[in-house]
Parts: C-alpha cells; sequence; structure tokens
C-alpha cells in the first residue's frame, strides 16, 4: 500500500486515511512489544545476570598503571560482581604462570550468584590450561547443575577441554545425552568439542563453526555418542 497517499482526501479521502494509520500505528506497536521481549527474555529468565554483557565487560578489561596483578587478583573478591567479571578478563594480559595463584578466587567465583561472574572465572580458568587442574571438581558442578543456564554450563564444558584432564571425560559424556535442551544442541556439542580436544578423536565437524544435522541431531554429537558407547565408556579415565 502506497502510505503517502493517507494524507491525500482528494483519492483517499478522511475516513479511509484514519483507518490505515491506526492499522500502522497497531502494526508498529505490535513490533515494538515483540522487539521488547526478544531482548528481555534472557534477562527474565536468569536471575543472575548484571544487565552488561559479557562482551562490554571484556572491552572496559584493560588493566592500567594503577590495576596491578595483585590488586586485579583481589578484585576477584570483590563485593562488586563487575568488578570480578572485568578483573577476570583483564588478568589474561598477563603472564599465565603468574596468573595461576588466582585459580582459588576463580574456582570460588564458580559457585557466585551471578553468572557471567561464574561464566568469566570458567573462561579464565580454561585460558590457565592445566595450571588450573584442581577447579575440575568444580567445574564439573558448575556443568551439571541443571538449574544453571545453558551458556553457563556450556563455559565450565569448553574449560573442561581447555584443562586438558582425561578424568573429565566420563562428566562430559553424559552431557551428551541431554537431548535438545536448548534447540540447538549447544551443551552436546560443545561437550563434544571437549571430549575431541581431550581424546585427539576425529568427530565430523570437529572445530568448525557450521554443523550438519541427521535426523535432526548434529554429526559431532553422534559420532561422539557412538565413539562413548562403543569405545570410551570401557576406558580407565583416572577417576
Amino acid at each position: 500500500m502506497d502510505f503517502s497517499k493517507v494524507n491525500n482526501p482528494s483519492k483517499y479521502g478522511t475516513v479511509e486515511g484514519q483507518i490505515v494509520f491506526i492499522r500502522c500505528s497497531c502494526y508498529l506497536g505490535i513490533a515494538s512489544l515483540f522487539i521488547i521481549i526478544v531482548f528481555t527474555s534472557g534477562c527474565v529468565s536468569d536471575p543472575g545476570y548484571m544487565g552488561t554483557p559479557t562482551l562490554q565487560a571484556e572491552i572496559e578489561a584493560r588493566p592500567t598503571p594503577e590495576s596491578t596483578l595483585p590488586e586485579l587478583i583481589e578484585n576477584l573478591s570483590s563485593d562488586e560482581p563487575l568488578a570480578r567479571v572485568v578483573s577476570a578478563y583483564a588478568l589474561r594480559n598477563y603472564d599465565p604462570d603468574e596468573v595461576a595463584i588466582a585459580v582459588p578466587s576463580l574456582v570460588e567465583n564458580l559457585h557466585h550468584d551471578y553468572s557471567e561472574v561464574q561464566t568469566s572465572a570458567a573462561f579464565l580458568l580454561g585460558w590457565l590450561g592445566s595450571r588450573a587442574q584442581q577447579a575440575v571438581p568444580d567445574l564439573i558442578t558448575m556443568m551439571e547443575n541443571n538449574e544453571n543456564p545453558v551458556y553457563v554450563r556450556t563455559s565450565a564444558v569448553s574449560a573442561l577441554g581447555k584443562i586438558g584432564s582425561v578424568s573429565a571425560v566420563p562428566a562430559l559424556a553424559k552431557q551428551l545425552y541431554q537431548g535438545e535442551n536448548d534447540g540447538f544442541f549447544k551443551l552436546e556439542k560443545s561437550s563434544a568439542e571437549s571430549i575431541a580436544m581431550l581424546t585427539h578423536q576425529k568427530f565430523r565437524d570437529v572445530g568448525d563453526t557450521i554443523y550438519h544435522y541427521s535426523d535432526g541431531i548434529p554429526w559431532i554429537v553422534t559420532d561422539a555418542r557412538s565413539w562413548w558407547e562403543q569405545q570410551g565408556q570401557y576406558q580407565d579415565w583416572g577417576k
């Protein structure tokens, strides 16, 4: 419809113009409401969401001359959740061997009430790699907690793969059978990726950004399940 005609009474008439105007207003109102619902639903469903995107926290995480390594590590126990998040991301600008002393504080943050504190701690623990071995049991607990949002659990899965402890493989394998809990198999795909990293398996689509599906299930998940059922579950993972 040519909406320019609405303001032309000689062609459309005043009454029809008003009707079109009302319809357009209704459509715009519905569209605005839909956008608000989409962008706020994640915050409402996650009581631990701080309202500050993790990416923004990462952008702000720039150590200054006043922000020394000890101060940043101390900030991991700050009363301000955002200070913990920003400090966790800032610490990766330092030598990981020096940052390793922060592992106990990061482990504590895995159990924090705010999800972004949890995910930033998991991120840095994964970045520390084998230096964060002591965090494995707590990361498994965080991963297995069904009350945590999927992205929080997935951050723990990713960290477990990067830390490199094969003892986490059985727990990761359990996540392969969670089902389509989020509509995209995020937890299952991430678990398969971490298992492949720990065991050097060549599952289809490993390391790819695009996943292929068969019968509604990602290939990488199908391959990981098959490997676990035929081989993995019979191996000694150092429990």
